[in-house]
């Protein structure tokens, strides 16, 4: 967050201190930042093994820092298949997620409010 901030901070000092549109400064920051992810991709995170190849590719993450597959438990209800193996925790997270925002948009003041504004034409 701290380095999107940082990169929104570049189009708001031109804005304020040189009067550039903003519109125009945010589409010339995208050429920038794609050519910065391409050295990060190319040169600073590069696996290492991968030197002197073509291919080009970051590490592969740690064990203890993936989240967990629901490729077992779904496994044990028939599903099968190398994509049912990449639906991982964040599915039931989302569904909960879901849930608790349909409930509070649904039974609160505030939900109500934010009903009522979005349906005002």
């Amino acid at each position: 967050m701290v380095g999107a901030m940082a990169w929104a901070l570049v189009p708001i000092l031109l804005k304020l201190r040189r009067g550039a549109h903003e519109v125009i400064t945010t589409i010339m920051m995208n050429y920038i930042a794609s050519a910065l992810l391409l050295y990060l991709i190319n040169d600073v995170f590069r696996d290492p093994a991968q030197i002197g190849t073509p291919r080009v590719r970051t590490p592969d993450v740690a064990l203890s820092a993936r989240i967990p597959s629901l490729g077992p438990l779904l496994a044990r209800v028939g599903l099968h298949g190398s994509d049912v193996e990449k639906v991982n925790l964040l599915l039931v997270g989302g569904i909960l997620l879901a849930v608790v925002l349909t409930y509070f948009l649904s039974r609160t003041r505030f939900g109500y409010e934010v009903r009522a504004v979005s349906f005002n034409p």
